[in-house]
């Protein structure tokens, strides 16, 4: 009696596709199980992250433009041409949103928030009485981060804003437990 039922058991699973047959991408299915796991992170670990990986995009950037002494119509082309350039990878990479923003051109500011302009005025007073550049890491109100770092060119800072979501997405827990 068992065996007929184990036949019609091994019958029937060899019958049924798999995952991969029925047109899942497993690879993506494990992925989604892996950030769905829930993660204690404190606010410092989050903050220590978004200023690691702001600063590495911002070097980044900066070895690939090196030395370049940005025009203003070479950064509005910068924007335009985004899938032609390093940033748009690094975009991908990160989940991440990046311009380029020439200090002087507060009219490109008015789309930011409060304290977004807020940063970027320090910055340009910082331009203005020729002060050193450092970067900067600020909390916004909606749950995002804004990363500002200087390019070679004192024309321009970068601008980097992440998400709350995909940085604790993105954070692998072992980085911070050894």
């Amino acid at each position: 009696m068992k065996l007929p039922f184990i036949f019609l058991l091994v019958g029937i699973t060899a019958c049924v596709p798999d995952m991969k047959e029925r047109g899942y991408d497993t690879k993506k299915l494990a992925q989604e199980i892996k950030d769905r796991k829930i993660k204690k992170l404190s606010p410092t670990q989050i903050n220590a992250w978004v200023y690691e990986k702001g600063n590495l995009i911002t070097q980044t950037l900066n070895q690939a433009y090196g030395t370049i002494d940005f025009s203003r119509q070479e950064i509005t082309l910068l924007g335009s041409y985004r899938g032609l350039s390093n940033i748009d990878s690094l975009e991908k990479a990160y989940n991440v949103d990046i311009e380029a923003l020439e200090i002087a051109d507060t009219d490109s500011w008015k789309n930011y928030s409060k304290k977004s302009k807020e940063v970027l005025d320090a910055y340009l007073y910082q331009a203005q009485n020729s002060q050193n550049i450092q970067p900067n890491l600020q909390k916004l109100e909606d749950d995002k981060f804004l990363f500002t770092g200087p390019a070679h060119s004192n024309k321009i800072i970068w601008v980097v804003f992440f998400t709350k979501k995909e940085v604790i997405r993105k954070i692998d827990q072992k980085e911070f437990n050894p």
